[in-house]
C-alpha cells in the first residue's frame, strides 16, 4: 500500500505539474491571442484613420475643384455680360449716331427748301414790286400826258 500511496502521490504531483503547465500554456496562448487581437484592432484603427484622412483630402480636393469650376463659370458669365453690355452700348451709340445724322440731313433739307422758298418769294415780291413800279410809272405818265 505504501507503494500505492507513493505512486498515487507521484501521480498526483505529476498531474499537478501537468495542470500547471497546461494553465501556463493556456495563459500564454490567451495572452498571445489578446496581443494579436490588440495589434489587429490597432491596425484596423490606423487603417480607418488613414481612410478617413484620405476621404477628407479627397473631399477638400473635390470642394476645391468645384469652387474653381464655379469661379471660372462666374468669370465667364461676367465676361459675357460685360461683352453683351459693351455690344449693346455700341449698338445704341451707332443707332443714336444714325438718328443724329438723319436729323442733321433733314434739317439741312428743310433749310435748303426754306432758303429756296425764301428765294422764290423774294423773286416773286421783286417781280411784283417791279410790276407795280412799272404800272405806277405808266399810270404817272398817263396822268402827266392826260393833264
Amino acid at each position: 500500500m505504501p507503494n500505492d500511496i507513493k505512486t498515487s502521490t507521484m501521480e498526483q504531483q505529476r498531474l499537478k505539474n501537468h495542470l500547471a503547465q497546461m494553465q501556463q500554456k493556456h495563459f500564454i496562448e490567451v495572452r498571445e491571442m489578446e496581443d494579436r487581437n490588440a495589434a489587429g484592432i490597432q491596425r484596423l484603427i490606423e487603417d480607418h484613420n488613414l481612410k478617413m484622412e484620405n476621404l477628407r483630402r479627397a473631399y477638400d480636393v473635390e470642394i476645391s475643384k468645384e469652387a474653381e469650376t464655379m469661379d471660372e463659370r462666374l468669370h465667364d458669365i461676367r465676361t459675357k455680360s460685360t461683352e453683351r453690355v459693351e455690344t449693346e452700348k455700341r449698338a445704341s451709340d451707332e443707332e443714336i449716331e444714325k438718328i443724329r445724322t438723319a436729323n442733321q440731313i433733314k434739317i439741312q433739307e428743310y433749310r435748303k427748301n426754306g432758303d429756296a422758298q425764301l428765294d422764290n418769294l423774294r423773286k416773286q415780291y421783286q417781280m411784283v414790286t417791279e410790276n407795280l413800279h412799272r404800272q405806277a410809272k405808266k399810270t404817272a405818265r398817263r396822268e402827266s400826258e392826260g393833264s
